[in-house]
This record gives structure tokens, C-alpha cells and sequence, in this order.
């Protein structure tokens, strides 16, 4: 539940009031990715890793975002687990 909030955090800290992405696109999965990225690696947690997949089943596709974010919190650095 922790890893919900601060997801939903970095979301609303990074949008708008204007403009909102569609995350389930490619393009809007990957700026989603980018962001929470961004959002840890400025706080010092440089082995941090978002990367998108592809959703499908079998009519339409989305796309999704996965991570080593365990227990709210990424490694801290690049060679931990």
C-alpha cells in the first residue's frame, strides 16, 4: 500500500493542471516510468529501475510499468537487490 501512495504522490506532485497522460499508451507508460524514476534518483536512490511491458489479451493492448521498488523503497544503489 505504501508503494500506492507514493506513486499517486509523484503524480500529483509531476501533473498539471492542464495536461494528463494516458499511462496505458506506450509513450504515456514510458513518461510514467521516466517520472518515477526521476522522483527516486533525486532522492538519492540511484539503482532505482521502471521499465514498461505490453499488456494484452488477445483484443485490445495496454501497456504497464513494473520495478525493483520492494517494501516502498528502491535500492539505493546500483549493485543492490
Amino acid at each position: 500500500m505504501l508503494t500506492f501512495n507514493i506513486i499517486a504522490a509523484i503524480l500529483r506532485s509531476t501533473m498539471t493542471d492542464a495536461v494528463t497522460d494516458d499511462h496505458f499508451t506506450a509513450p504515456g507508460a514510458k513518461a510514467l516510468a521516466d517520472r518515477i524514476t526521476s522522483y527516486w534518483r533525486s532522492r538519492g536512490y540511484y539503482g532505482v529501475k521502471v521499465w514498461t511491458f505490453r499488456i494484452t489479451d488477445g483484443e485490445s493492448l495496454c501497456y504497464g510499468i513494473r520495478s525493483n521498488i520492494r517494501n516502498g523503497f528502491p535500492p539505493r544503489f546500483k549493485n543492490e537487490r
